[in-house]
């Protein structure tokens, strides 16, 4: 046979074919009939576990085919970390989530979801026994892996969600409703959102009105921002444009905020500002390489207006602020947080009602003095009190790494200044105080006007502290260093009255017998402070009719007085013959009494001479620095060296024959 003969021949028929074409049909119709895509739910919890660092759960998984493939993931569970939290507890459960897939886009290397849409987010965001959050995913960095696909998002649609927040270190415990609202005339939808609950162990509520979620990844598109803000009191308002809001890219924002008191806005902002009286404040807020700046600032504190600018750098550890602030019109107990004191009109609490103890023992807050860096510069044209305007007041205030200080603090009265340098310093065991106040010719009718006083004259001298401990109260019960005041003119009557109190200062007058006014030539003070006890090394008041002694003590540990004045009538008379009086008690419960015990009085300054010229000659120079030269304090000493010289010289008196 030949070869082609043989290449001729049929092939034999293979009858099995069309059984295994039949069979593989059916099986196609068959798995077409029963097919079910939540046979991948496995495999889908396995990836997004992976993705999120922790448990993924699915109820149900469904793909609905089509040009657009509609991906369906019902009853997810996204579960907490499985260390510190209880057994079983969620971070968030979604009900429903929908995802559109772009199939043709796939083949431009392009992951198109034409439409995201969440319904019934409930998330529980809460820390455990050390703090930890359990919100902080283990998601891998950016650039890990190379994407393979160009990511493009179409719309996100968010429906009847909500997250609770509960954090006890920040007193927290509020919820937050969100949910998207479709655009009118084809526009973008925006994101809506409210809350209430409690922060800070306040009341909190407010609402969030933005622009589309996925505006948020578009760099060249501002996000517009509408929000409020209420936590007890305190009320925040934020308008304006948001740049690269999920970088933080930059913001152009107006700012409004009002509260019964600033030192209310640590919690929200972590700068530890000073306890004040209700303030309002407007301004423009923006920010731009990791600093916040808030510009044209114009408000009221209390009583007094407020402007300037302000930046934050939030680049280090702890933020810190700079920043030039002034007023036109100033009350000086709205400035009274700056030094630790109530501002005017702070009410006082049931506590502080019924202490026995006038120095303040609130405790220093050292960790606020330690949460940020503050520099700013502040003045004011002009200090007002409650009647007569006072005058201009600058002050440069710093506060670094637990450091507090005034460097310095002046204001000037009529002529005369008053300057203080003042430093607090929060790293030890303990904060240490150090601070000195100098007058200078102050007017002081001025500043007691201003408190609605009376009896002042021209000021000078200087007082001086050191301490340290965590309370005021602690600090000037253990401070050492000196209080050196002299005045000069004034009504000595009126003074008396408005320093003691109305009826304990009337009381002073009548017992020492002075007239209802007592023209004041000189008024010498001299004090020293050793471990707390304020002891007078010399007290002295000089008016035409009579001088007036003070020898004794306040103990500053227990705020107990016993002090010991005298009245001395320059000419003697029967009615001069004035008992010394007791002031006795404490600082909060004073008491005045005679002291029956010691009636009787030497007439005139001569008598004491001896026993006053040389502290009185030691203190001439601080006296002069205070006083300016030619002061009637002068005079006085030099009336003092007189008499005591002449005293000296008298001929001893000779008996009768």
């Amino acid at each position: 046979m030949s070869v082609d003969s043989q290449a001729a021949k049929p092939r034999p028929y293979n009858s099995r074919l069309p059984i295994v074409s039949g069979l593989l049909v059916a099986g196609l119709v068959a798995l077409f009939l029963v097919w079910d895509w939540n046979w991948f739910k496995p495999l889908v919890e396995r990836r997004a576990s992976a993705a999120l660092g922790r448990p993924v759960t699915l109820q149900r998984f469904n793909i609905v085919m089509g040009r657009e493939p509609l991906l369906i993931a019902q009853g997810i569970r996204i579960a907490n970390p499985a260390n510190g939290f209880p057994h079983g507890s969620s971070l968030a459960t979604i009900e429903f989530l929908r995802v559109r897939l772009d199939a043709d886009a796939l083949w431009h290397r392009k992951l198109r979801l034409p439409l995201i849409e969440v319904t019934q987010v409930d998330g529980d965001l809460l820390t455990d026994s050390e703090g930890k959050p359990n919100w902080k995913l283990l998601l891998p960095p950016p650039g890990t892996k190379p994407d393979l696909l160009t990511l493009e998002l179409g719309r996100l649609a968010i429906h009847d969600s909500k997250l609770r927040l509960r954090d006890p270190s920040l007193k927290a415990d509020f919820t937050v409703r969100f949910k998207t609202l479709p655009g009118k005339d084809g526009a973008e939808d925006s994101l809506v959102a409210s809350f209430d609950g409690r922060y800070n162990g306040q009341a909190l509520e407010g609402y969030f009105k933005g622009g589309s979620l996925l505006g948020l990844r578009d760099p060249a598109r501002p996000y517009p921002v509408d929000a409020r803000l209420d936590n007890g009191a305190t009320q925040l308002k934020l308008k304006g444009s948001v740049e690269r809001p999920l970088s933080f890219g930059g913001a152009h924002l107006m700012l409004s905020g009002t509260g019964p008191d600033m030192a209310a806005l640590f919690p929200l902002t972590g700068i530890p500002f000073p306890q004040t009286p209700p303030y309002r404040v407007d301004g423009q807020l923006s920010y731009a390489a990791e600093s916040l700046q808030l510009r044209n600032i114009n408000g009221t504190v209390g009583g007094s207006d407020l402007a300037g600018r302000v930046d934050i750098n939030l680049r280090g550890e702890k933020p810190s602020l700079k920043g030039e602030l002034s007023s036109r019109l100033v009350n000086l107990g709205d400035l009274a947080g700056f030094i630790g004191a109530k501002p005017t009109g702070a009410p006082e609490t049931a506590a502080e009602v019924e202490r026995d103890r006038v120095l303040p023992d609130t405790p220093i807050d050292v960790p606020k003095l330690k949460a940020a860096n503050i520099d700013i510069v502040y003045r004011a044209a002009q200090i007002r009190g409650n009647k007569t305007p006072l005058d201009e007041l600058s002050a440069h205030v710093l506060l670094h790494d637990g450091r507090y200080s005034f460097q310095p603090l002046e204001f000037k009265v009529g002529k005369g200044e008053i300057s203080t340098t003042l430093s607090l310093d929060a790293n030890g065991s303990e904060p240490r105080l150090e601070s000195d106040t100098r007058f200078k010719q102050v007017d002081s009718g001025q500043l007691l006007e201003s408190a609605s006083l009376q009896g002042g004259g021209v000021v000078g001298g200087r007082i001086a502290l050191k301490s340290s401990g965590h309370t005021v109260a602690q600090m000037m019960g253990r401070g050492n260093g000196e209080v050196q005041l002299f005045m000069q003119g004034g009504d000595l009557s009126a003074l008396l009255v408005s320093l003691a109190g109305l009826d304990l200062g009337h009381t002073v007058v009548s017992l020492l017998g002075l007239p209802s006014r007592t023209d004041l030539r000189c008024l010498v003070t001299d004090f020293g402070l050793s471990d707390g006890l304020l002891s007078s090394r010399l007290v002295l008041a000089d008016t035409h009719l009579s001088n007036l002694r003070v020898d004794g003590t306040l103990n500053l540990k227990d705020e107990a007085l016993d002090f010991r004045m005298k009245s001395e009538a320059k000419r003697f008379s029967i009615g001069s013959l004035n008992a010394p009086i007791l002031l006795r008690g404490t600082l909060k419960n004073p008491s005045v009494r005679p002291d029956l015990g010691r009636l009787g009085a030497k007439a005139g300054l001569a008598a004491v001479a001896g026993t006053l010229l040389t502290p009185l000659g030691a203190l001439l120079p601080t006296i002069q620095l205070g006083l300016g030269k030619d002061n009637d304090c002068e005079a006085m000493i030099a009336g003092v060296q007189q008499n005591a010289a002449a005293k000296v010289q008298l001929p001893p008196k000779q008996g009768r024959k």
